[in-house]
């Protein structure tokens, strides 16, 4: 089985956004809630939902690709460390993907950031078409401690503009990215790229 073909089973299990077939922009639709009445959207709410929504579909998103390309690592990686990376990356980030899906439970979709899905398509092709080798482990490896990095600076930025949900969350999952960012250094003095 190609190596394209097994992204697309992974992005098929995952229903994943970072991949080409999946993503379709959404607008935000409420949903009826039990007594027959709609749950309002953001144009009742105001801005600090369609912050907040606007941010889980970017931390959806970006953990979505994280597993995506995890997975490719998880084929392609010829070096163990890298390989354990992998699978720590989509271990922890398959489980935030689900603390996420119950914070945005009041809608039907959640909205779809279209340039972050163009990105995501762009980075999952340039993995899948890398040939595998030490070339391929330096990448991923690159990549994740720039995603990381990246997601550090998202949370502070952030936090004091969100909800209480929501910073319970970011709270959570700090130590996840501490993690994931210590290792992606370790393993990259230990690859010597």
């Amino acid at each position: 089985m190609s190596i394209l073909c097994r992204v697309a089973l992974v992005c098929a299990a995952l229903g994943t956004t970072a991949c080409a077939s999946a993503g379709r922009t959404a607008q935000l639709a409420p949903v009826e809630s039990g007594a027959g009445e709609a749950i309002v959207g953001e144009a009742i709410v105001g801005e600090a939902l369609a912050e907040e929504q606007r941010l889980l579909a970017a931390r959806r998103q970006a953990d979505s690709l994280q597993v995506v390309i995890a997975s490719l690592a998880l084929f392609k990686a010829v070096d163990p460390d890298v390989r354990r990376l992998a699978q720590t990356i989509v271990r922890d980030h398959m489980q935030t993907m689900s603390e996420i899906a119950p914070l945005g439970a009041r809608w039907r979709t959640g909205p779809t950031l279209r340039l972050a899905r163009d990105q995501a398509r762009t980075t999952v092709s340039y993995f899948a078409r890398m040939p595998s080798g030490p070339d391929f482990d330096a990448a991923f490896v690159d990549s994740v401690l720039a995603a990381h990095r990246h997601d550090r600076e998202e949370r502070t930025r952030l936090l004091p503009r969100i909800g209480e949900a929501l910073r319970q969350l970011l709270d959570r999952t700090e130590p996840m990215l501490d993690l994931h960012l210590r290792l992606a250094e370790a393993v990259k003095r230990g690859i010597g790229r």
